[in-house]
């Protein structure tokens, strides 16, 4: 499930666009669900695109989450491996 977060409509000046200016700004997510019925984030992407006094700053940022070998929280933990040692 892709969930567009959020978007930045109209720039935001720092002391009147003097200092600093943010331009754009988009976040967007991405959820999945796990077999147990849980949500968790799959992947986070975003985007600015400012000015500090008179240097341009453009970031992007992309997570990608994946969950290896998750379990349910209600099931039980797995048996510790079998070493070969008696006690």
């Amino acid at each position: 499930m892709t969930i567009p977060a959020g978007r930045l409509t109209t720039p935001i000046r720092v002391v009147g666009g003097l200092v600093g200016a943010l331009k754009r700004c988009e976040v967007a997510l991405e959820k999945e669900r796990t077999p147990g019925g849980l949500w968790y984030m799959r992947r986070l992407d975003w985007q600015l695109e400012g000015r500090k006094l008179f240097t341009t700053r453009r970031m992007e940022h992309h997570q990608e989450i994946l969950l290896l070998g998750s379990r349910p929280p209600s099931s039980p933990p797995p048996p510790p491996p079998d070493t070969g040692v008696k006690h």
